[in-house]
């Protein structure tokens, strides 16, 4: 039955259990001492992932939260000596679940008047009062307000417009996006996300890393994609670029309008995130790759990082 009912549904619904490893190795290019600090985005809490067995970190760790969107990182201070080599490690157990998400049929954007919210605030990467964001937004709906339809028109316009390709560590702005240039999945969130927002609906990135059991350098299987939050307050997911790639047939993954499966690990939520670390004070696109500040300089180290999972 449990086959027959994901046959009908498609993608991947199933409750799956990952054990993650995320390293880091920072070396010193430079011929003096040099003190750096590093931090590794811990794995997000929510109602669809739940930690087994709680974190393991390397020695020498504290953690720490921004206060923006309530991520937590786990930070080390050390001091490289000359051309020396180090690595930091976190472990853990995770439970992932898959989700789909049904819209209400009685929503319409009315139902998002007056809402405030921090996932409303125009950023680098996504915002919602762009001119041209309001623009475009008007010319995919005309009149319409139900709910289900305006989501769907406007998920559907990102999906078939947009060409996904030149995948980067870091997010890919709406302005890129629109560019017409090839954008990878961060490119095509931000374009979706700056839309809902325009018409006063909440929406977020979510980042991550796909769980395929191997051991790869960690930006191998960076991904990241979109959550927008129903009137209900219930936050319904968006995969626009797996989505985009299934219909290529250049990919089996899960992941769409209103559902993604379990094959992936959440890190961390929204983006342009300010950080202080040390005395240096930075606003970081997303949280997902290593964050390293370097006392010569971040040309003063090079950074590797390896994602490992297995089943």
């Amino acid at each position: 039955m449990f086959k027959y009912l994901k046959k009908i549904l498609g993608g991947d619904y199933s409750l799956r259990s990952y054990k993650v490893s995320y390293s880091v190795t920072l070396k010193n290019l430079s011929d003096l001492p040099n003190s750096v600090f590093v931090a590794l985005p811990t794995p997000l809490r929510s109602d669809y992932q739940s930690i087994k067995s709680e974190p393991v970190f390397s020695g020498g760790y504290k953690k720490i939260h921004e206060g923006r969107f309530s991520n937590e990182l786990v930070l080390w201070q050390e001091t490289l000596g000359r051309k020396a080599e180090r690595s930091w490690t976190e472990s853990f157990e995770v439970l992932v679940r898959s989700r789909r998400v049904e819209i209400p049929t009685s929503a319409t954007l009315t139902d998002y008047k007056n809402r405030e919210s921090i996932h409303l605030l125009p950023g680098k990467h996504l915002n919602g009062q762009d001119e041209r964001i309001h623009k475009l937004a008007k010319s995919i709906l005309g009149g319409e307000t139900n709910l289900k339809i305006v989501l769907k028109k406007i998920y559907e316009y990102v999906v078939n417009n947009l060409k996904y390709g030149n995948p980067i560590d870091d997010l890919y702005s709406f302005e890129e996006a629109l560019s017409g240039k090839p954008v990878d999945c961060g490119g095509f969130d931000s374009l979706l996300g700056s839309l809902y927002m325009s018409l006063g609906i909440p929406a977020r990135i979510v980042s991550g890393f796909w769980a395929g059991e191997m051991e790869v350098q960690a930006h191998k299987k960076m991904h990241a994609w979109l959550e927008i939050l129903l009137p209900n307050d219930v936050w319904f997911p968006l995969d626009p670029s797996v989505d985009y790639l299934r219909r290529q047939g250049r990919t089996k993954k899960s992941g769409g309008f209103g559902e993604v499966g379990s094959d992936r690990i959440a890190f961390s939520v929204g983006s342009d995130i300010p950080l202080r670390i040390g005395d240096t004070e930075k606003t970081y696109d997303i949280f997902q790759h290593p964050i390293v500040v370097a006392q010569h300089g971040e040309h003063s180290i090079k950074i590797s990082s390896v994602f490992s999972v297995k089943r």
